[in-house]
Order: structure tokens, then C-alpha cells, then sequence
């Protein structure tokens, strides 16, 4: 929601209901254009060269939010088999995202996972990948972590 001029206070007024929710408001409004982590690397691109694992290849995340974003292209390729998103933080790999079946270009996959079902501790450093099989190009466009469900 949009950033609202707060109401001007008197000493000794009664404050409504109604001008404390603007305020409680414009508090959520900026936090939210300051609470989104965008993390240290653009894009990384699967599959140049032929059928590529995409498991090769993860990132390490401090994790401090709740939701992770994803945005991941499939350009000139086929992904062979059900794709999948992984988050391992010491006890093994979790999937928190993953395709009934293989995807043909052009395809775009975006979303969030939850983390809170992981029981990941605010601080601690995780790795992020994709899995499947690559036949092409497909490009990680970016992994960004988030107090809210929309960016």
C-alpha cells in the first residue's frame, strides 16, 4: 500500500483507530522498500555445451527472511525431467519447489518458498540450487530473500 502523510497530533488528543492504522501503514510501507535482500550475483546460465546437471552448480545464502524468490528462464532448452528447488542448510538437501514434469523453451518458472518449515536459524548460511537434467540454455535470473510474498 502506498505511503499515506500522517495525521498531525496534538498533546492530550485522543488518538482513533483510524489514524493509527495510517501510521501502522506507512511503517509496513517502508519497511518493505528496505527489507528485501537482493543477493551478490546476477545470472548464471545451464546447459551451454549439451545435457548439463543443473545440481553442479549452487549458491550460499545468509538467510535473514522468511520467503526465498526465484526466477528461472528455460530459454532454448528442455529440462528432462521434474525440476526442482533445493535448500540445504546442514541436514541435507529439502526441496521447497518442483514440477510434476520437465519443461520445453520458452518456459519461465517464478515464485517463493516459505522457509519457516525448514526451521532455518535468522543468520545462518544455506545453499540454493536447482536440479534437473539441462539440455540448452536456461538462465537463473535470481534467488532474493524476503519478509514478504511479493517483490
Amino acid at each position: 500500500m502506498p505511503y499515506t502523510a500522517p495525521p498531525t497530533f496534538s498533546t492530550g488528543a485522543i488518538l482513533t483507530a483510524a489514524q493509527l492504522n495510517i501510521l501502522s501503514d506507512d511503517i509496513e510501507h517502508i519497511n518493505s522498500l528496505t527489507d528485501f535482500i537482493n543477493l551478490p550475483f546476477s545470472t548464471y546460465t545451464y546447459g551451454i555445451g549439451g545435457v548439463q546437471s543443473m545440481s553442479e552448480v549452487y549458491w550460499v545464502i545468509r538467510h535473514r527472511h522468511r520467503y526465498l524468490h526465484y526466477y528461472l528462464t528455460v530459454d532454448t532448452s528442455t529440462i528432462t525431467a521434474n525440476l526442482h528447488l533445493d535448500v540445504n542448510w546442514g541436514s541435507g538437501w529439502n526441496t521447497v519447489f518442483s514440477t510434476a514434469s520437465g519443461l520445453a523453451a520458452p518456459s519461465t518458472i517464478t515464485g517463493y518458498a516459505d522457509l519457516n518449515s525448514l526451521g532455518i536459524p535468522t543468520g545462518s548460511f544455506m545453499q540454493v540450487r536447482w536440479d534437473a537434467l539441462c539440455n540448452g540454455l536456461s538462465t537463473n535470473r535470481y534467488f532474493a530473500e524476503s519478509s514478504f510474498t511479493s517483490i
